[in-house]
């Protein structure tokens, strides 16, 4: 079994989607999760998150929550969204740096941030989305997970 905890800022758009996108892969031996750096815990997705997911036929009952101690230890992967997402938590869980990057770099081999669509239109969730299922697609090609 492989732990991914997909990590962003607010833990309602970004982080939220991609742990979607991956359970929606039905992955048998995949296991994830979400968390947010500055996240209030109990918050839901944003609605545009939801109205992509569900247009998608993409489910996920989420609460928002922090990121603590026990998200990184049961962790395989810690993948961020940004550079500045993956610098924080090496700082702060610096016997884990080894588990955290970046989505980009492990999915594409290029470390670059997948943009925050808070605050945007559908139009900017739309397109976090299709780059999140990109990475995504890729990641789990390089990873070679098997199907149910």
């Amino acid at each position: 079994m492989v732990n991914i905890l997909f990590v962003c800022t607010g833990n309602t758009c970004r982080s939220p989607m991609a742990e979607a996108i991956l359970k929606a892969q039905k992955f048998s031996d995949v296991s994830v999760r979400s968390k947010g750096i500055a996240a209030a815990d109990g918050d839901s997705a944003s609605m545009h998150v939801e109205n992509l997911l569900h247009q998608h036929n993409m489910w996920l009952k989420h609460h928002s929550g922090k990121i603590q101690l026990d998200d990184i230890e049961w962790a395989d992967y810690v993948l961020t969204m940004t550079n500045q997402h993956k610098q924080l938590l090496q700082m702060l869980f610096p016997t884990f740096v080894d588990r955290i990057f970046t989505l980009s770099e492990l999915a594409i081999e290029e470390n670059r941030d997948v943009v925050d669509p808070y605050g945007g239109d559908g139009v900017v969730y739309t397109q976090t989305f299709s780059e999140l299922i990109q990475l995504i697609k890729n990641l789990a090609k390089k990873q070679q997970w098997r199907k149910e």
